[in-house]
């Protein structure tokens, strides 16, 4: 799949799943909520085809990426259970800079200033849809 695709998907998806989530928050805590998204997961996942092989270095890698987005996703909850979700989604979108800086230091990835200027309106646009 092209990776332009995947990315709609991935803002479609999450766009929704804002609104879902704050809506199941009336009836079900966190905890159970994780429970079911875990469950959720562990299901989607049989039906997705191995790429290749597992190299045993990654996996512990992969793990911490699994435990870093349990933990992002359980102080989501938090927020959006207890906060406005049309400010709470915007404002955890600006995990990008985050995202940007750590790819930056630590993958060799570059930005041209163009790119560089993007992110940072597209960071702007974030705050100021939260407001």
């Amino acid at each position: 799949m092209d990776w332009r695709i995947a990315t709609f998907l991935v803002i479609l998806f999450w766009g929704l799943q804002g609104v879902l989530v704050k809506v199941a928050l009336r009836g079900v805590d966190e905890r159970t909520f994780l429970i079911i998204y875990g469950i959720a997961a562990l299901a989607l996942s049989f039906f997705v085809a191995p790429r290749g092989e597992v190299v045993r270095p990654y996996v512990g890698v992969a793990l911490a990426a699994a435990l870093t987005s349990i933990l992002g996703y359980l102080f989501y909850l938090e927020a959006v259970g207890s906060g406005k979700v049309s400010i709470v989604v915007p404002l955890t979108s600006l995990s990008i800079a985050v995202t940007v800086i750590l790819a930056a230091l630590f993958l060799g990835e570059r930005l041209d200033t163009y790119k560089e200027v993007g992110i940072a309106l597209a960071m702007l646009a974030v705050v100021l849809l939260s407001l």
